[in-house]
């Protein structure tokens, strides 16, 4: 038989813990607990109903935790039942705000809550008591037919309370009546506590703690095997002693206290064994390997082959599946995985060698105690099995979530990066708001973005009057911290942003018919307005909120003027920036060349059809003509053209000159006559 020891590692800081390695040196088992992160399974609880619902046939319970705990329907013991009709509904058996007795089966998992059940059970060395039934047996994992029958024989004559029932479980095998006696005795003791408590406190309560890891683990895993125990500090050793005593009074001389100046763990080489259970691919003997992934609905386990001596692909596959099987399920019980799990072994030809591989592995499992349940080989080479959880998987108790890649083991490439935070910044400096931005990033998307995307930072910086400050933080891949500065109140107003500025024929074009129409009251008082604003003035005149420009006018001049003032137009464009405003609020049936005041050329009158000349037809569209003879001049002004003038003086007004303003609607160069484009 192969002999074992038995590590207990409590002298370091608060965390305790406890191993099992066997002759080799090689890991068996391992288990540690911190004062701020001990496990709640096992642990009992005086609790509350607080939901039922029928649709998943269970209730949920407030027993002090995080979450509320899921007891389904058929966990809720009989006791509880609030009628005694069988005919009734199991919803209508009990009601909400009814006190429960409950125990953890599972702990809680992301954002599941604990697994709860009404149907208690105390664990010893050689027995788990049943205290809520009258049950009696013995554990399935003791095969042998003369060895259950032995137990019978023993149990027969053991002395057991009403209404109480047990099971022996391996460690009690070979053990006298005696000895399996004390072990009840002291399980009765400790239900009696609990019933005292309970009957006493409040919900919700606890009212039971399960042992701490050292004791659980003495308790569920040593036997016969174990041949030495290790301690490293004096007071878990004087507590472990003082069980064996009490307990197991025949071992109490392999309990021994290590003085070495060397840390325990470290002299048995166990640290790097630990760290080596918290990664994905686990290396074997042959040079072949396996990849553990545990996801949320089961975990993978993928066999990889590797470099062997051996000559053909059949003979590879057949050993390195072997060695797989062994290391699978050790690797189960290091890490605590359970539920159901996935093996994708090497595909073989020989159905004689599936067959020995998959012996292996019942072989190898037979040292586990969770239940496990196997289904063969398919013909994909997969095998499914399903693991008792007995514990939360070491992985999730004591691992976070990558902040940057949420856990997924993957994260964004530099370039999308980049990309992604041009976008950010733009969200956060788009409405001229932000005077400073600081965006702290690490150190390799700072050199990417000066070196590969400087033009664009720029650009955001000054299409938004914004300054944007790179800074370098820890870490390659951490996400963005922004730090915003903004203007004061009559700085963030005068640094509106606004729309791009239109060019100019996208500006006549922009206004319908209807626009046209709206505005016929409204143009008389811009015109009058620009008319009397200097260069100066219009270049410190505050831009309206989107709220006090009018529907049809969205491009007004005031507008329009800080827009050039956005981007940098010069006094020299003004004269044409001016143009463009007139010929926007006069409508579509102004037309300019863009010459000086007294050259400016007037939207030609529709003449009368008989007095047209020969082949000389307006090209300007009918709709336009009707809304220019809405405000068609006088005979007099035709023949006179004296309103023309005054009306080129105007235009020369809107050009930036010095004069009245006219009347009449009609513009031409010479006096009595209109100037055609």
């Amino acid at each position: 038989m192969p002999k074992y020891k038995m590590l207990i590692n409590a002298r370091d800081f608060d965390q305790l813990r406890v191993a099992i390695i066997n002759e080799k040196g090689l890991l068996e088992q391992i288990d540690f607990e911190s004062m701020n992160n001990t496990s709640n399974l096992g642990n009992i609880y005086k609790a509350t109903i607080t939901a039922i619902e029928p649709s998943l046939q269970a209730t949920f319970v407030d027993y002090g935790g995080n979450r509320h705990g899921f007891l389904p329907f058929n966990e809720i013991h009989s006791r509880y039942f609030t009628t005694n009709d069988r005919r009734a509904p199991l919803h209508e058996r009990f009601k909400i705000g009814q006190e429960v007795i409950v125990q953890i089966a599972r702990e809680e998992i992301g954002l599941k809550g604990a697994y709860m059940t009404s149907y208690l059970s105390l664990p010893g060395q050689y027995l788990v008591m049943m205290p809520l039934t009258s049950k009696v047996g013995i554990s399935r994992k003791i095969s042998s037919h003369e060895d259950r029958q032995h137990l019978r024989n023993v149990l027969e004559q053991i002395t057991v309370p009403d209404g109480m029932g047990y099971i022996i479980r391996t460690a009690g095998l070979g053990k006298t009546r005696e000895q399996i006696q004390r072990d009840l005795n002291i399980l009765t003791t400790t239900w009696r506590e609990l019933e005292s408590r309970a009957a006493t406190r409040p919900s919700p309560t606890m009212l039971y703690r399960e042992d701490d890891v050292v004791t659980r683990t003495i308790r569920d895993y040593f036997n016969e095997d174990i041949s030495e125990i290790l301690v490293d500090d004096n007071e878990v050793f004087q507590t472990i002693s003082n069980y064996f005593k009490k307990i197991l009074p025949s071992y109490a001389h392999i309990v021994r206290q290590y003085r070495g100046k060397q840390p325990l763990f470290a002299k048995y080489n166990l640290d790097e064994q630990v760290e080596r259970i918290f990664t994905q691919k686990i290396q074997l003997p042959s040079g072949g390997s396996i990849v553990i992934e545990q996801t949320e609905a089961l975990v993978v386990i993928d066999v990889n082959s590797g470099k062997t001596a051996e000559g053909d692909l059949e003979s590879t596959a057949f050993k390195a599946n072997c060695e797989a099987a062994e290391e699978i399920a050790r690797q189960l019980r290091l890490r605590d995985l359970g539920g159901l799990v996935v093996i994708d072994f090497i595909d073989l030809k020989d159905k004689r060698n599936s067959h020995e591989v998959e012996q292996r592995l019942r072989e190898a499992l037979k040292a586990d105690k969770a239940r496990i349940t196997i289904s063969g080989l398919s013909r994909f080479g997969l095998l499914e099995m399903s693991r008792q959880r007995i514990n939360t998987s070491k992985e999730v108790r004591h691992y976070v979530d990558c902040p940057v890649c949420n856990g997924t083991g993957r994260f964004k490439s530099m370039e999308l990066q980049a990309l992604d935070l041009l976008r950010r910044i733009k969200l956060y400096v788009y409405n001229g708001t932000v005077k400073e931005l600081k965006v702290s990033v690490s150190e390799p998307l700072t050199l990417h973005l000066l070196n590969e995307r400087r033009t664009e930072l720029m650009e955001l910086e000054n299409r938004y009057n914004t300054k944007v400050v790179l800074q370098t933080r820890p870490g390659r891949n951490m996400p963005p911290h922004f730090e915003v500065a903004r203007r004061p109140q009559q700085e963030e107003k005068d640094n509106m942003v606004m729309p791009a500025p239109l060019s100019l024929s996208t500006m006549a074009a922009s206004m319908s018919e209807q626009d046209i129409n709206q505005q016929k009251d409204y143009r008389e008082e811009k015109l009058e307005g620009l008319e009397k604003m200097t260069f100066e003035e219009l270049r410190t005149q505050d831009i309206p909120t989107p709220q006090d420009i009018p529907p049809y006018d969205r491009f007004n001049f005031s507008v329009r003027v800080m827009l050039m003032k956005r981007h940098g137009l010069y006094e020299d464009r003004m004269e044409e920036f001016k143009e463009a405003v007139r010929k926007k609020i006069m409508g579509a049936n102004y037309n300019t060349k863009g010459k000086s005041g007294s050259e400016q050329t007037a939207p030609e009158r529709p003449r009368q059809r008989d007095s047209q000349p020969q082949g000389r037809r307006d090209h300007r569209r009918r709709d336009d003509s009707r809304n220019y003879r809405q405000n068609e001049p006088s005979d007099e002004s035709k023949s006179q053209g004296g309103d023309g003038e005054r009306d080129g003086q105007r235009s020369y007004a809107m050009a930036g000159g010095r004069s009245s303003r006219g009347r009449g609607r009609g513009r031409g160069r010479g006096r009595g006559r209109s100037h055609r484009n």
